[in-house]
C-alpha cells in the first residue's frame, strides 16, 4: 500500500514539473539510410537540408506544361511514333472495329496487370463482362493497376472536359503487349495503353501512356547546394535483375553488380554508393558473399550527391522521373525499355548515358565529367529539372493522358461512340 502512494505521489509531482525544467528528450535517430550516409561522409554539411525548388534555377521562364495546347513537342516525340504504325494499319486495312477490340480482349490470358476500361460522359468503368467472367483478375489485380484507375478516376471527377467517350485495354505490366514480330504483324488487334515497352531493334506498339502512381501530392523539384554535394554517384532501390541483357554485360544486373563493387571494391567506392533496401542478395558470380543492405532513402536525399543513377530494374525504372526532379546530374543506363516520355531525352543535354560498351564503362564517363568544368554539369543537372518541370508533372501527365485517348479512338469508326451509347453505368469503381 506504501509503494503504491509513493508512485502516484512520484507521478503527480513529476506531472506539476514545469516543461522547461524538465530533460529534453533525446534526438530521433535518423533512419537506417541516413544513419549509413551519415557514418561514411561524416564531413558531409548534415546541416543542410534537401530544400523543395518551385522552379529550376537559372531557367526562370520555363512555364509547366499544363494544358494540351503545351505539349505538341513531347507528342511528336512519343506519342506520334507509338501511333504512327497503326495510323499506318487504317490507311491500309480501313478503321478498327470494338468487335475486334472485344474478340482479341476474350481471347487473352487472364493476368492482374490490365483491364479492359471504359470511359463515358466523363466516369470511369473497368468492362469486365464483356471478357466473359465477372471479374477479370481471379486474384487480387497488381497495385499498379489499381492506383492508376483509382487516379484516373480522381481526374474524371475533379474535371471530365476534354475526356473523350473511349474503350480501350489499359497495361501495367513490365513491357509492352504488343510485340511487332514483323514489320506487318502484331500481337494486338488493337494498341494496349501501356506504361513500359520495348524500343530497341524490334519496337513495341503499344501506346504508351504517363505512370500517375508514384506521383507525390504537392509535386515539387529538389536542390542541394551544387558545393556541398557528394562527388559520388549514388542509388537505393531493390534488387530488381533485367529481363533482357546487353552482350557485353552477359547475365549481369546493374543494381547487384554496383551495390557488389561498392561493398567490396575501395576503388569503385571512389565513384560510386549503391546501395540495396535488402539484406539477402547475392551476386551470381560472387554467391559467397552476402550484399548487406544499406537501408531505405528517400529519393529526395539523394540530390546530397552529384550525380544520381538511373538502373534498370526488371525494365525501365520509374525512378527516372523522379531523380529528373533533383539538380544533380542523372546517370541513365543504356537500356531497350521505355517510357512515355524518353524519346524526348537527350543525352549530355538531359542526362549522361552509360552502360553503352561494358558494365564498367561507368567509371570511365564519371572521369570526364569530373574533368568538366562545374557550369557545365550544373547545366545538364538544370537542364534534366526543366524537363521534369515542364512534362512530368502531374498536370502534363494528366494533358498528355487525354491526348493520348483521343488520338487512339481516332483509329476507330463510329462503332465506338455507338457501342458506348448503349452501355449502362455499372456500379461505382471500387
Amino acid at each position: 500500500m506504501v509503494l503504491a502512494l509513493v508512485l502516484i505521489w512520484s507521478l503527480a509531482t513529476l506531472a506539476v514539473v514545469p516543461l522547461e525544467g524538465r530533460p529534453p528528450a533525446p534526438p530521433a535517430a535518423p533512419p537506417a539510410g541516413i544513419a549509413v550516409l551519415q557514418e561514411t561522409y561524416k564531413k558531409h554539411r548534415w546541416d543542410l537540408l534537401v530544400e523543395r525548388s518551385p522552379r529550376p534555377p537559372k531557367l526562370e521562364h520555363a512555364q509547366p506544361h499544363n494544358d494540351e495546347s503545351n505539349l505538341d513537342e513531347l507528342c511528336t516525340a512519343n506519342l506520334a511514333l507509338d501511333l504512327a504504325p497503326w495510323r499506318a494499319r487504317v490507311a491500309r486495312s480501313g478503321n478498327l472495329t470494338v468487335e475486334g477490340l472485344l474478340g482479341w480482349a476474350r481471347c487473352l490470358p487472364i493476368k492482374g496487370t490490365r483491364r479492359l476500361v471504359m470511359i463515358k460522359d466523363g466516369r470511369l468503368f473497368p468492362l469486365e463482362k464483356h471478357l466473359g467472367g465477372e471479374h477479370l483478375c481471379t486474384s487480387p489485380c497488381n497495385h499498379i493497376l489499381g492506383d492508376t484507375l483509382k487516379a484516373l478516376d480522381t481526374w474524371l471527377r475533379e474535371d471530365p472536359s476534354g475526356w473523350p467517350d473511349v474503350l480501350f485495354m489499359l497495361h501495367v505490366g513490365d513491357g509492352g503487349m504488343c510485340y511487332r514480330h514483323s514489320m506487318e504483324n502484331s500481337t494486338c488487334y488493337a494498341p494496349a495503353m501501356s506504361v513500359i515497352k520495348s524500343w530497341a531493334q524490334i519496337k513495341d506498339d503499344d501506346i504508351l501512356v504517363p505512370l500517375i502512381t508514384y506521383m507525390e501530392a504537392n509535386w515539387t523539384l529538389r536542390a542541394f547546394p551544387w558545393y556541398n554535394k557528394i562527388n559520388r554517384a549514388a542509388f537505393r532501390g531493390t534488387s530488381y535483375c533485367h529481363a533482357k541483357h546487353f552482350a557485353y554485360a552477359k547475365s549481369t544486373c546493374s543494381r547487384t553488380y554496383f551495390a557488389y563493387q561498392t561493398q567490396e571494391n575501395a576503388t569503385w567506392r571512389k565513384y560510386v554508393d549503391v546501395g540495396l533496401l535488402t539484406g539477402d542478395d547475392y551476386m551470381p558470380e560472387y554467391d559467397h558473399v552476402p550484399i548487406k543492405s544499406r537501408g531505405y532513402l528517400p529519393t529526395s536525399e539523394l540530390a546530397r550527391f552529384r550525380y544520381t543513377l538511373a538502373l534498370d530494374g526488371i525494365t525501365a525504372s520509374s525512378r527516372l522521373a523522379q531523380l529528373l526532379a533533383l539538380n544533380s546530374v542523372v546517370l541513365k543506363q543504356a537500356s531497350p525499355w521505355i517510357e512515355w516520355y524518353y524519346r524526348s531525352l537527350v543525352p549530355n543535354v538531359h542526362y549522361v548515358s552509360f552502360w553503352d560498351h561494358s558494365r564498367e564503362d561507368l567509371l570511365f564517363v564519371m572521369d570526364s565529367l569530373r574533368e568538366q568544368k562545374d557550369l557545365h554539369l550544373e547545366l545538364i543537372a538544370t537542364q534534366g529539372q526543366d524537363f521534369a518541370y515542364r512534362f512530368l508533372r502531374p498536370e502534363a501527365r494528366k494533358a498528355y493522358w487525354k491526348r493520348a485517348l483521343v488520338e487512339y479512338k481516332k483509329l476507330f469508326g463510329e462503332d465506338m461512340d455507338e457501342f458506348i451509347s448503349k452501355q449502362e453505368y455499372p456500379g461505382a469503381l471500387d
